[in-house]
């Protein structure tokens, strides 16, 4: 499995700089068949990390 650079590197250079999937693949040695399938499947979405709310009230001691 790709880490979130690598796959973000790769989306990068497929689909902005305009390489080729093959040529991808040569430069980060991985199968055709990684690179076509982490293209195929959409980005995710960013998940919100859930901020515990502040104490606001007297703490005890």
């Amino acid at each position: 499995m790709l880490g979130v650079m690598d796959n973000s590197a790769l989306r990068r250079k497929a689909l902005f700089e305009g390489q080729s999937q093959r040529s991808v693949t040569r430069e980060m040695g991985l199968a055709r068949d990684t690179v076509r399938r982490y293209l195929a499947t959409p980005v995710p979405e960013r998940q919100q990390r859930r901020r515990s709310s502040p104490v606001t009230g007297a703490v005890a001691g």
